[in-house]
């Protein structure tokens, strides 16, 4: 009798496991759509310089295209707020 409940407990469990897997393989592959940079200051400045030359890099790692955007004004809140305000996407 214990026997089958420790079975039951077993099968169970690995079903639960399933059934919280599937979601997840049933979404598509991260990232789905170009991914979005925002840069709170200029362009030309140190930080957007080293923005673009990482963002290169991680295009080609990700093997998917990324947009730096730069996003001036109010010392960097505007572009702050930008982000702040964006979906929570991934």
């Amino acid at each position: 009798m214990k026997q089958l409940h420790i079975r039951t407990l077993i099968g169970l469990a690995v079903v639960a496991g399933l059934a919280a897997a599937m979601p997840g393989m049933a979404q598509d592959s991260y990232p789905n759509r170009p991914i979005r940079v925002i840069v709170p200051f200029g362009a030309g400045t140190g930080l957007d310089a080293l923005t673009r030359a990482l963002t290169i890099k991680l295009g080609e790692e990700l093997k998917t295209s990324i947009v730096v955007e730069n996003q001036t004004g109010s010392n960097g809140i505007i572009g702050t707020t930008t982000v702040a305000r964006a979906p929570a996407d991934g």
